[in-house]
């Protein structure tokens, strides 16, 4: 279950704005602020029904967006790329390693890692 809370969060990073408002908030409310069901739908004002219901389509359209753009695929093979750039050029000094440091941390920031 944590895996899964981590891999929505993860998604939820990469794709919130694609979400209308209300489901931003309670999937804000029940998996940022580890509210419950129960206080999830009193903070919303919908039923306790309404709040699973709008949580599980919430999670479902994240993971469709994944499978649809590939960003977080996408983001994970940039940072293994970088780590392996990082280690051909580990001898490197001076001048040369402060500019591959750079160039690494941009596309990393890129993709905000």
């Amino acid at each position: 279950m944590f895996e899964k809370n981590l891999a929505l969060n993860e998604l939820y990073d990469l794709y919130a704005e694609l979400l209308s408002p209300k489901k931003r908030r309670v999937f804000e409310l029940y998996y940022s602020e580890d509210l419950s069901l129960f206080e999830v739908a009193q903070e919303t004002g919908i039923s306790r029904q309404g709040a699973r219901d709008l949580i599980s389509r919430t999670a479902k359209e994240l993971e469709e967006y994944e499978s649809l753009l590939k960003l977080r695929e996408k983001r994970k093979a940039v940072g293994v790329r970088i780590s392996e750039l990082r280690e051909l050029f580990e001898d490197c000094e001076g001048e040369k390693k402060r500019e591959l440091e750079r160039i690494s941390s941009s596309i990393l920031s890129l993709f905000g890692q």
